[in-house]
């Protein structure tokens, strides 16, 4: 069957004038225009948009070549006056595509497709989800004395943890009981405020200011469990940056019972990075399977920090190298860790189709 095609003009600069000419462009492969101007040998490679998509430029044997077909030219040796080409493609849609390879000199080598059919899983499937409490951090009585210990809350990293994770704790004590409007100068773009163990913030956002009920001459615990969606690259600012695009919780904190009573200062705040459940030691990731705090999970929504586990085994291949991502699509926010190395949080600021799984030996 022969392939549609479409005219397409040319113009090529000829000193202080235009050289015109036309070609096919063809559907289902490219076209070669050679001719001579001013002594020079002038080749075009003409081709649609669908396969300039799947052009590749690489070296062998000392001359640089064009290669156009394949989804992608991993790598193209010459030796002998032989051309060995690799090419990946997806195993979802993938196929062996009908190949170019045009050198500077001599005859194009065209190399047909072989029949492919796609065996691979395109899906894992995955046991029984586990969960476990990481709010220990917002309990009565939790140690936090290895923690960054300041007078006002500071941003996220100063005690050097660079994930986008922190943990906020304090005690708060008044002489008279009561609500009391809880003021941050800066709230966290994503939080769960504790109060005595207990989470309180109701609204889908952090907010700047939150109604507390405290009992006069009683301590009461305070923690704020704080995380991020990215921080700004900055990349045209020259100068000190500390101040700039802050994370977590950062500047004095108060209580005020009304709008006439005078703002109570919350001091004495301590800090830990990372989502940690261990008595501040820094973050270290659950992944024992004989520990009885790992718990069936609940059908209904968990409003707290907690780690959820999984088990999935992986498919040998002797043929291909398959690179598997995970969806987090049907996830709130958090972070991946798969045998204790961590992927990244999600969701990134920026969207992206899952997470890539490095290959382990």
């Amino acid at each position: 069957m022969a392939s549609t095609s479409q005219k397409q003009n040319f113009m090529i600069p000829r000193g202080s004038g235009l050289v015109t000419f036309s070609a096919d462009v063809l559907a289902d492969k490219p076209g070669e225009y050679s001719f001579t101007l001013g002594g020079r040998r002038i080749r075009i490679i003409v081709a649609t948009d669908k396969l300039a998509s799947r052009s590749w430029v690489a070296d062998a044997g000392g001359q640089t070549h064009l290669i156009i077909g394949p989804d992608y030219a991993a790598d193209l040796t010459a030796k002998s006056g032989k051309f060995s080409l690799t090419t990946e493609r997806p195993w979802a849609g993938g196929s062996n595509r009908p190949t170019w390879i045009f050198k500077p000199t001599g005859a194009t080598i065209k190399i047909n497709p072989k029949p492919y059919s796609s065996k691979h899983p395109q899906q894992l499937k995955l046991g029984a989800w586990q969960l476990k409490d990481a709010a220990a951090p917002a309990s009565v009585g939790y140690d936090e004395s290895k923690w960054l210990q300041t007078k006002d809350p500071v941003q996220m990293g100063t005690d050097g943890d660079i994930t986008a994770y922190a943990w906020y704790r304090t005690t708060v004590k008044v002489n008279e009981g009561g609500a009391y409007i809880l003021r941050f100068k800066k709230a966290p773009e994503r939080g769960a405020l504790f109060f005595d163990g207990k989470r309180v913030d109701t609204a889908a956002f952090f907010q700047n200011e939150n109604t507390i009920s405290l009992k006069a001459g009683v301590p009461h615990t305070l923690a704020v469990f704080t995380s991020h969606i990215g921080r700004n690259k900055l990349i045209f600012k020259v100068g000190v940056i500390d101040t700039l695009d802050m994370k977590g919780l950062a500047g004095p904190v108060v209580l005020q019972k009304d709008s006439n009573s005078a703002p109570i200062p919350v001091t004495n705040w301590k800090m830990q990075g990372g989502p940690c459940d261990n008595g501040g030691d820094g973050c270290v990731i659950p992944l024992s399977t004989v520990t009885n705090s790992w718990q069936p999970m609940p059908a209904k929504i968990l409003a707290t920090p907690h780690f959820y586990r999984n088990t999935l085994n992986l498919p040998a291949f002797n043929s291909s190298n398959p690179q598997w991502r995970l969806n987090t699509t049907s996830l709130g926010s958090g972070s991946v860790w798969v045998n204790g190395h961590n992927l990244g949080r999600y969701p990134e600021k920026i969207r992206i189709n899952g997470m890539y799984i490095p290959k382990v030996g």
